[in-house]
């Protein structure tokens, strides 16, 4: 089976891929949750298992994202994150993995 996006669909899942990002790093939900709710589809801006990925490489495009869609919320509490936890090597791994 071939899929086939167009630009809108483009749009809707980097929209998607963005928001449950946010959701993950923000604690505001868990992958499992969103892997659940989504009838077993996940859309992430990172590889989860990829634990050497840098906070500012994956909060920084996130935060870039949200100001272009103007939701300075979002990237205001982005910032407030990346001041926490990027001096933490482990950080991805304890926000994901952690309970």
């Amino acid at each position: 089976m071939k899929f086939y996006l167009n630009e809108d669909d483009d749009d809707s899942l980097l929209s998607l891929a963005a928001n449950e990002t946010f959701d993950v790093l923000t604690g505001k939900k868990n992958i499992i949750e969103l892997y659940s709710q989504n009838d077993n589809f996940l859309a992430l801006l990172f590889d989860p298992f990829d634990s050497k990925l840098a906070a500012e490489e994956i909060m920084g495009n996130l935060i870039l994202y949200f100001e272009e869609m103007e939701q300075y919320e979002k990237c205001s509490e982005l910032v407030k994150l990346l001041t926490l936890v990027k001096d933490d090597s482990d950080w991805l791994d304890k926000l994901l993995w952690s309970e």
